[in-house]
């Protein structure tokens, strides 16, 4: 919008005193200020935002290996300064000195886990009016470990440069695999998700005649959720005492969440396009969310088709947790706790809550592969996740309680 002189502002006025009351002449006034002014929360949209690309950039180039007996200030400069030369070499297309293809991928895994699980966690939530909702309530994590079972049992073939440790070992292994050698664990976890949350909803539909409703979904996922961990456990004690450890590490590894799967950029690709392409038709609906988050009484007053945009924001949801659970494995708590907490800086409105949750969904995850790599792999990210995630969630929950005296929160 064109900015108004001093003098042009002078004449607009004296014609709205001319042809308008004191009252209108205000309201336009006000409606001038909107139109030029970026409210508060738009504001800390676009904060978000910077502050995701701000931290990236900072892991990439800080974070270091903190259980280093060398480590020093003059050891973490020689560190920060390879990594930046290393940037620069890659911009500039020289020969690479180290692997920052690797670190590059693995910190971008983490970010788009975060903000695929954040935004899913956040619509979640609005579709099922439930504080507690969260991506994984649907049994979508229980799909993806059948799914990982599987392949596990079917396909599995252990591959010769996981005993080496050898990085250019492994990259040499897995250029010579076919497609379905190099991507059936992905695809079979993937499909094991989809599945079971169309399953789930055809069921509660035929059950609901003919409606989708919240209880018949809740109900449907957590019975197979329960009976997907009673089989998993049977089969993980199987494992255990007749079976091959390593088959027992690559379920333990999927139920704690790693990002220790995805390396090179081809990985990063197949990954990214299921978690982050249903985002921007997810924010389009945001608005068509809001009016369902009213209730399915007044949307349909409202003209919204709720069963119809109700499974379509479902199945997006479905697919970007699907991806995380495919590439990552289990990771609880993000998309439980970040809407939450996005809430409480921008509101209830959903064109604000779901990219402040994208975003601060994205900067949790980056901090819990940081705090992983810093102490040099012992303690996965998921699990970190998972053990913050907690201990964050319940002081948010008591901090509500007290500032509302009673024992909801939004």
């Amino acid at each position: 919008m064109k900015k108004l002189s001093e003098t042009e502002r002078y004449q607009l006025n004296q014609r709205i005193r001319l042809n308008m009351d004191e009252s209108d002449a205000q309201l336009f006034s006000n409606a001038e200020k909107r139109r030029v002014h970026i409210g508060k929360e738009r504001r800390r949209v676009i904060l978000c935002w910077v502050a995701v690309a701000v931290f990236y950039i900072l892991s990439v180039l800080l974070v270091c290996d903190l259980m280093n007996n060398n480590f020093s200030f003059a050891w973490w400069m020689k560190h920060f300064l390879r990594r930046c030369n290393d940037v620069i070499d890659l911009i500039a297309g020289n020969h690479l000195q180290s692997g920052i293809h690797f670190w590059l991928t693995q910190y971008a895994s983490a970010l788009i886990a975060g903000m695929a699980l954040g935004a899913s966690g956040a619509c979640f939530q609005a579709l099922f009016h439930n504080p507690m909702a969260s991506p994984t309530m649907l049994g979508i994590e229980a799909g993806g470990t059948l799914g990982k079972t599987v392949f596990l049992l079917f396909f599995y073939t252990p591959m010769v440069s996981a005993m080496t440790f050898s990085y250019d070992a492994y990259s040499l292994e897995v250029q010579a695999m076919t497609i379905w050698q190099r991507y059936s664990q992905y695809i079979l976890t993937f499909f094991g998700c989809i599945v079971v949350v169309i399953a789930i909803l055809i069921v509660s539909k035929v059950s609901a005649r003919g409606k989708l409703q919240t209880v018949p979904l809740v109900v449907g996922g957590t019975i197979f959720t329960t009976s997907v961990e009673a089989f998993l456990n049977l089969f993980i004690y199987y494992t255990a005492n007749y079976g091959d450890t390593t088959v027992l590490s690559e379920l333990e590894s999927l139920q704690a969440g790693s990002y220790t799967a995805i390396t090179i950029p081809t990985q990063l690709l197949l990954f990214a396009i299921p978690a982050l392409v249903p985002l921007p038709i997810m924010l389009l609906l945001s608005g068509r969310l809001n009016v369902i988050a009213f209730g399915e009484d007044e949307a349909r007053a409202m003209g919204v088709s709720v069963g119809v945009e109700r499974v379509v924001l479902i199945l997006l949801s479905t697919i970007m947790t699907a991806a995380v659970v495919s590439f990552c494995g289990a990771i609880s708590f993000v998309g439980l706790m970040i809407p939450h907490i996005a809430r409480y800086f921008v509101g209830q409105d959903l064109k604000y809550v779901l990219p402040v949750s994208t975003c601060l969904g994205g900067i949790f995850m980056l901090l819990a592969f940081d705090v992983s790599y810093m102490m040099r792999g012992f303690v996965d990210a998921g699990s970190v996740v998972n053990v913050a995630g907690g201990l964050i969630f319940l002081v948010f929950m008591i901090r509500s309680r007290m500032l509302t005296g009673h024992g909801s929160f939004n």
